[in-house]
Order: C-alpha cells, then structure tokens, then sequence
C-alpha cells in the first residue's frame, strides 16, 4: 500500500452504518479431518502449519529450486526482517514458507497501521520495486520459514510465461484486498471493520469445521486495533458482542473460532 493510501485510511474520519463490508473470499480456505469443538475448549491446540495459498504453487516451486538464487530464512517470533524507508538497504522480495508475519507502517502521528497479517505461499516486500524507499516493517508474529530473493533475481524468474502470469495475479488480488480496506475505512463504522477483518483472516487463515473457520495464530487486541483503526477498548468491546451473539467463539490461547454466516448476518441490514 502507498503512503498516500495509508494517510488516506488513517485520517479518513466519516463514517457510514450501510454498504457492503465483507472482505472477497481468497482461494485457500483450508479444511481438515479432525473435529474442533464448537466451544473450542482447552484440549484444542494452536497450529502453525498453514496449507499454502494455492496461486503462487509455480512462483514457490521455481524459487525452491537450487538455481533461484533465493536464500531460505528460519527466524524466530518477533524477528524484524526489514524496516521502514529502505535503512537496512534490503531490496529483497519474501515468499512466506511457514508461519505468520505482519506488515506495519507508521503514521503521520507515530502510530502504527497493520496493513496485514501474511501466512504460507503469501508474497511480501513488493515495494521494493517501488522507486521510493518502502515505508513499512516486515516481523514475524511466530516462529516463521521464508525465502529471501533479491529484486534482480526474481526479475529474471518472471520471464517464464506462467510465473509472471500467476505473481501479477497475486498481486492484482492484494490491490483488490487494500482497496476494499479502503472502502470499508470511508464507508462503514469501527465495528464493521473489524467484521469484515475477522471474516478475512478467518477465510485466509482458518480452519473449517462445519460452520466455523478456527484462526489458530494469536492475534492480540492490539493488532486488531491497529487494523481496524479504533481502540483496543473498542475492540474489545465489539469482540464481546460478536462472542454473545454466537458470531465468534473464543477458546485458549487467543484462537478465535468464527461463525461465518452469523457474522454476515449480523450487520447485513
């Protein structure tokens, strides 16, 4: 996202308690064999080993290859990988293998925007192909795998026919993703930001049982706040009624178990 985008969702101040909030359902919601309780109780277990998002499957294989010139990154929670405004010189782009990283930027007034929370087969650090020095941070939220090319490098990649065809996708998918941020930003109330940021994660990243799609990454509600562009209170707040009106369920350890429909439902009027 562009600092003009980012001034632009932090300042924006009107508000609106219609339209369309929800975000458009990506490609990788996961399922899997075993059950999880709809209380989600103590026994459940956080999970780190995300299924890939299918549409970078070419882009992962070429950079896994030995020929890539890509370099394979074990890091571990809350490891910075780059900083704002290009002072560590990095001029790479991040294939996220396993795990969960974040991307922040500042805003004018020093606080901090998460722009977006990334897991296996996402694609971070595009800026760097931007003119001006990128004006985010990359950190991992847990212990994370991911692969390092250098800008060059993956210049040369994309001229396979299918690669370039398959991360131009990608890419239009995440414009599509922030400019949808941004809608929701101008067009809808605090609350409903955080609907349709708890309904995205939740396709992204969750796994389904029946109705539920559990989010296993602990997300505090600081990140959440950061966002949404409220306040933690605020958040919790809105987390209390989605949990009374049966849309969320919570369960140890920050896992979040979300009712899909219901979440709809609830502000679809």
């Amino acid at each position: 996202m562009s600092m003009a985008s980012t001034v632009t969702v932090q300042t924006c101040r009107q508000r609106s308690d219609s339209g369309h909030f929800l975000m458009p359902h990506p490609t990788n919601v996961r399922s899997r064999t075993e059950r999880v309780p709809r209380g989600l109780p103590s026994s459940h277990r956080r999970r780190n080993d995300v299924r890939p998002n299918d549409s970078t499957l070419m882009l992962r294989r070429i950079i896994a290859s030995e020929d890539s010139g890509a370099a394979r990154l074990r890091l571990p929670r809350r490891e910075v990988v780059y900083g704002c405004y290009g002072a560590d010189g990095d001029s790479s782009i991040y294939l996220v293998e396993k795990g969960y990283v974040k991307v922040v930027t500042p805003s004018r007034d020093g606080k901090e925007c998460l722009l977006g929370i990334f897991t296996a087969g996402d694609i971070v650090g595009e800026l760097c192909f931007s003119p001006a020095d990128r004006c985010e941070s990359l950190t991992t939220m847990t212990p994370a795998v991911l692969w390092r090319i250098p800008k060059l490098r993956l210049m040369e990649l994309l001229d396979n026919a299918g690669v370039r065809e398959e991360f131009v996708g990608y890419l239009a998918h995440r414009l599509l993703e922030q400019q949808q941020l941004i809608t929701h930003f101008v067009t809808v109330d605090s609350e409903r930001r955080l609907a349709a940021v708890l309904l995205h994660l939740a396709r992204k990243m969750g796994w389904r049982d029946g109705s539920l799609l559990v989010i296993n990454a602990r997300i505090t509600q600081e990140e959440f706040a950061a966002m949404v562009g409220t306040t933690r209170s605020r958040v919790g707040v809105f987390l209390s009624r989605f949990i009374k009106s049966g849309a969320v369920y919570r369960g140890p350890g920050g896992v979040l178990g979300v009712h899909e429909s219901r979440l709809e439902a609830l502000f679809a009027g």
